[in-house]
């Protein structure tokens, strides 16, 4: 069906720009007293994408959420890879906890 495809696309740019929003205005990092630094908001827009739109759209939105976060280490010291990799299951597993 065109206008589902069309709707996932859509839903999945929209909630990667603001992956990408909250990445770089450094407004999804919430300082905290630990060695971490920062606790992050930055997984719930690719949780929202995979439980309203499906697994597909929530590992799309996960690769630009690793993409944002492989950036992100030229300006922070982190191995880009450790951080990058693993965000790609978020939306699968947000998916497949979700039941639907």
């Amino acid at each position: 069906n065109m206008d589902r495809t069309v709707r996932r696309i859509v839903v999945a740019g929209v909630l990667a720009a603001i992956c990408g929003l909250l990445e770089f205005t450094r407004i999804g990092f919430i300082p905290v007293p630990t060695p971490a630094g920062a606790v992050t908001i930055l997984h719930v827009p690719v949780i929202l994408g995979a439980i309203l739109e499906g697994p597909v759209v929530g590992t799309a939105i996960g690769f630009f959420f690793g993409l944002f976060a492989f950036i992100d280490p030229l300006v922070q010291p982190k191995d880009p890879f450790v951080i990058s990799l693993p965000r790609l299951f978020i939306g699968v597993a947000a998916w497949a906890a979700s039941g639907v």
